[in-house]
């Protein structure tokens, strides 16, 4: 997925800290979003959070599909 229009942050939350979380990187128009998952196809663990109304381009595994969200 890409982002499109907006901004968000990846971020991580560790069950040992609370609710704390460390932002990963900070996402504007153009970045990836689960890019590593749609290449190796294994599980990444991320949560990422709009900061202002986003739009995100994605696509299928297969590559041959592409929609806005």
């Amino acid at each position: 997925m890409c982002l499109a229009e907006g901004a968000a942050v990846a971020q991580v939350s560790s069950p040992n800290h609370g609710p704390l979380s460390r932002v990963l990187n900070e996402l504007r128009p153009g970045d990836d979003v689960a890019l590593l998952s749609l290449l190796d196809g294994r599980p990444h663990f991320a949560s990422v959070v709009a900061l202002e109304p986003v739009r995100a381009v994605a696509a299928d595994s297969t590559a041959q599909a592409l929609r806005v969200m």
